[in-house]
């Protein structure tokens, strides 16, 4: 795992995904090894083979007496639209083929943080997930997109970095300025989180986690002093950023870090 995973490089020359008028009962038989992955209130996401590469598929199917299909779709829709606002970025998954009632996306074939928690990791392979998910989601909040569910399992470690994925419940301003603000304050405080996590291992030394403290005091102080506006949200995350990246600059230098594993109990 690389220290901070900066990405420069943007996607230039991407294919735009392709839009087809049927449902995705009428679609079915082209996807091969059809597998579910999971199922929520608003659909499932299944696994499988398109043209012969691995593929995700999101379908929005509702929930009775919770979630009508209209509104699945509805969110589905929603979903499309953000993640056709990132597509340039590589550490959102392109988009690849959208119908009435479901969209395909690429599968990255990564492992979610929380899996690498649960079994034990370097106290450096965290800050540096922590640091890629903050340069992350300062870029999306840049982009004007809260995320809204950055918890470790919707952060993929891949063979080419991380990858968030799981839009489901992101928002934009267009879908309400106050909820939006809730979002990327949700966002901010699930970084810090991060920070914690790795503020708490004794196999950071001293040092650092006091700097990790720190940095932890500043940013809780600005969200408990009131709500956090879609600006001070940009900062916050944009500054946190830096932060992180300065301490996991100086944790690769310093030659005290453990290369203890630390366990991590899944809640």
């Amino acid at each position: 795992m690389r220290l901070g995973q900066f990405l420069p490089r943007l996607r230039t020359k991407l294919p735009a995904p392709r839009i087809v008028s049927f449902t995705f009962l009428k679609a079915r038989s082209r996807f091969k090894g059809l597998k579910k992955l999971g199922h929520g209130a608003f659909g499932a996401t299944y696994s499988a083979h398109l043209s012969g590469r691995p593929v995700v598929v999101k379908v929005g199917i509702g929930t009775p007496g919770l979630v009508s299909p209209f509104q699945a779709i509805g969110s589905l829709k929603r979903e499309v639209r953000i993640l056709g606002r990132l597509q340039k970025y590589p550490f959102v998954p392109r988009v690849i083929e959208v119908g009435i009632d479901y969209f395909v996306m690429e599968d990255v074939e990564g492992t979610s943080f929380l899996d690498h928690l649960v079994k034990g990791m370097d106290p450096r392979e965290i800050l540096s997930v922590a640091v890629s998910q903050g340069f992350m989601t300062s870029v999306l909040h840049h982009e004007n997109v809260a995320h809204n569910d950055l918890d470790a399992k919707n952060v993929l470690l891949t063979p080419n970095g991380v990858v968030i994925i799981d839009f489901g419940v992101s928002l934009t301003p267009e879908d309400g300025q106050d909820e939006f603000d809730k979002a990327m304050e949700h966002d901010i405080i699930t970084l810090l989180e991060n920070v914690v996590l790795t503020a708490s291992s004794r196999s950071v030394p001293l040092e650092i986690r006091v700097i990790l403290n720190s940095v932890i005091d500043k940013y809780k102080k600005v969200i408990n002093n009131g709500r956090v506006d879609k600006d001070t949200a940009k900062e916050i995350s944009r500054e946190l950023t830096f932060a992180l990246a300065q301490l996991g600059a100086r944790a690769a230098r310093s030659r005290k870090l453990s290369v203890e594993r630390v366990k991590v109990i899944a809640v």
